[in-house]
């Protein structure tokens, strides 16, 4: 059966969807998780912090077709083991998200500058010529400054000085999303 079975380790949450707030990790896994069922094959999803030892002996006894993981699996000394063994027995993985050490794996990622890019030279070819960056606080987020690297080759390309970017406070997260949540947050950004 794991033969044509996808390992998916994420730390997937399916009450944020019940919650009516999926995240962009929900959508990635949920959208793994589609398109292995579209080829075919099986989607496993397990959870790399009850993923012990035995479990991953387990997972590479019974082989499966390949593993999928997303980035934060790397952050964790029970993530980093769990691939490091599975590499090490020569099963195929890929790693979604910015990584700086993807561990042997394929990454998969955003090309955050050449998305910035396209959408700042798209504003202005269609006359917009003060485009502002509005960021979450605090911004140690390496897409974040590959976004910055693409936004201000744009504007130099076009002749224009970049802008320094705006940095908007972390917002309070609803149970479930209001209108009046909604609201404030509109209400600041835009004044």
């Amino acid at each position: 059966m794991l033969a044509t079975t996808v390992a998916l380790l994420s730390n997937f949450d399916p009450s944020l969807i019940a919650r009516n707030q999926p995240g962009w990790a929900t959508h990635i896994h949920l959208a793994a998780a589609g398109e292995i069922h579209r080829r075919g094959l099986h989607a496993l999803t397990m959870n790399v912090e009850t993923l012990h030892r035995c479990g991953v002996a387990q997972l590479l006894h019974d082989r499966p077709l390949g593993v999928a993981a997303t980035h934060d699996i790397l952050t964790t000394p029970e993530g980093q083991e769990a691939v490091d063994r599975l590499r090490a027995h020569g099963v195929p993985m890929a790693v979604y998200g910015e990584v700086v050490d993807a561990r042997g794996c394929d990454n998969i990622a955003s090309d955050h500058a050449d998305g910035a890019e396209r959408l700042t030279r798209w504003l202005l070819e269609r006359g917009r010529k003060r485009v502002l960056r509005v960021w979450p606080a605090p911004a140690e987020r390496v897409w974040l400054s590959q976004r910055d690297v693409g936004y201000e080759r744009a504007m130099r390309a076009a002749g224009l000085e970049p802008l320094p970017p705006v940095f908007m406070p972390p917002f309070a997260s609803p149970e479930a999303p209001t209108d009046e949540a909604f609201d404030e947050v509109v209400r600041t950004m835009v004044g």
